[in-house]
């Protein structure tokens, strides 16, 4: 007989998956019409499973033959929180992870020490380095991403990267810079792009 699932949590792949009275279950098989799950708890090698329909709704068969104790709640808790965490963030990584942390906490309610709170801060960081681009480790590496960057930008648009210099200007601008008319070099900035240093260059134009 057909009974409602009551509980579901979060898998680390971010996907959905059934939580039958405290325990877990993954993924085991899939057809067009059923999923087949079968217990978490692979190195115990639990032989429980279950049958649900693709919405996770309704539990059509359930053999609850299981070979080990209950995890505590407030782990799973934990581990559900964890695992939204860094589901959002993989589809958002401009959020802040305070705010990703702190909403999900409140939709959920779950309790956590300072302790744990350190350990989903840690996997949002993994999570967000995932899905953006690796930063250059020196100079060259940055000026290779330059080279083969496809920037969003007007045609006219251009930079030079001679002798590690790196200018981002428009054409006819950096044709008055190859004249032979002096330049004067404005580098009181108070930070600048790491591996360099900073500069806005002017000349004179009768």
């Amino acid at each position: 007989m057909a009974s409602p699932i009551l509980s579901k949590y979060t898998t680390k792949f971010g996907n959905s998956a059934p939580l039958i009275e405290g325990f877990k279950f993954i993924l085991n098989r899939k057809n067009s019409a059923t999923i087949s799950w079968k217990c978490a708890n692979w190195k115990e090698k639990c032989p429980a499973r279950c049958l649900t329909d693709h919405s996770l709704t309704t539990i059509f068969d359930l053999k609850s033959d299981l070979n080990h104790t209950q995890p505590p709640c407030h782990s799973i808790a934990k581990q559900d929180l964890q695992n939204r965490c860094k589901k959002r963030i993989q589809h958002n990584s401009d959020e802040r992870p305070a705010k990703v942390i702190i909403q999900e906490l409140q939709a959920d309610k779950v309790d956590i020490v300072p302790r744990e709170y350190s350990s989903i801060r840690k996997t949002i960081d993994i999570a967000r380095r995932s899905v953006k681009p690796k930063l250059p480790r020196d100079i060259d590496e940055t000026i290779h991403v330059l080279e083969e960057e496809n920037f969003d930008k007007p045609d006219d648009f251009t930079y030079a990267t001679k002798n590690k210099v790196v200018m981002m200007t428009f054409e006819k601008n950096y044709q008055y810079f190859t004249n032979d008319s002096p330049l004067f070099g404005d580098g009181t900035f108070k930070c600048s792009p790491q591996f360099f240093s900073s500069f806005t260059f002017f000349t004179l134009k009768d």
